[in-house]
């Protein structure tokens, strides 16, 4: 077999380990934006008694269910799981030196039977390592599904929530705004014309120089080491 083959599996089981996991990211990310899509089109809309609100009420249950799902199987992915390390490089080279004092006293390659245990348990953590990130891969496939799932079901939501929030507008009153300025504008007109030239604004009465400002209180200090409440 070839020198480092166990070691190169060994290394990529841990390489995708570290890739499994940065990829939650956007799954994660995305789980976000749509639990806040969803609480936003729930809470705005105007329920009533008839067939737009039960569906759409039955449509947004669904994407949130779906949204739920998802979260629990981000969250299993990086929750139980055991894996599986070589030991220490200090308790192989203990293990070698041992196998050279066994050598020496009975015989034998030290260097063989080193290798060939330490090949033995990188096979087992490779094993045990493989199972775990097969496992991950397929609870990340499910949240990705159930995250696709609820997206479908939030656009079929989605113009229910347009649709009552177009029947449900408060009507402009930009009209009755203008009209207003209008007659205000018409009233100061007329009152101007009647008058002749406006008349000077009175004269404002001098304020008497204001006393200084009241003086706020002294920083404490505070010995370190010491009860801060106890007086001094």
């Amino acid at each position: 077999m070839k020198d480092g083959h166990f070691q190169q599996q060994y290394d990529a089981e841990a390489q995708q380990r570290t890739a499994i996991e940065s990829a939650l990211t956007v799954p994660v990310g995305v789980v976000t934006v749509l639990g806040g899509a969803v609480y936003l089109l729930a809470s705005a809309f105007h329920y009533e008694m008839a067939w737009p609100s039960f569906t759409f009420a039955t449509l947004t249950a669904a994407a949130f269910l779906a949204l739920c799902i998802s979260a629990c199987y981000l969250m299993r992915v990086l929750h139980g799981f055991e894996y599986s390390r070589i030991p220490t490089p200090t308790e192989l080279w203990a293990h070698y030196g041992s196998l050279k004092d066994y050598a020496a006293a009975y015989g034998g390659d030290a260097d063989a039977d080193f290798a060939e245990f330490l090949n033995e348990r990188l096979a087992q953590a490779t094993e045990r390592n493989a199972e775990n990130n097969a496992s991950k891969l397929s609870r990340l496939h499910n949240a990705k599904t159930w995250t696709f799932v609820s997206m479908v079901l939030l656009a079929l939501a989605a113009p229910f929530g347009v649709w009552d929030t177009a029947i449900h507008r408060e009507p402009c009153g930009l009209a009755t705004t203008a009209g207003r300025l209008s007659d205000r504008g018409v009233i100061m007109t007329n009152a101007t014309n009647s008058s002749g030239t406006p008349k000077p604004p009175p004269p404002q009465a001098t304020r008497p120089n204001p006393p200084p400002k009241p003086q706020g209180p002294q920083n404490k200090t505070i010995r370190e080491g010491t009860d801060p409440l106890r007086k001094r």
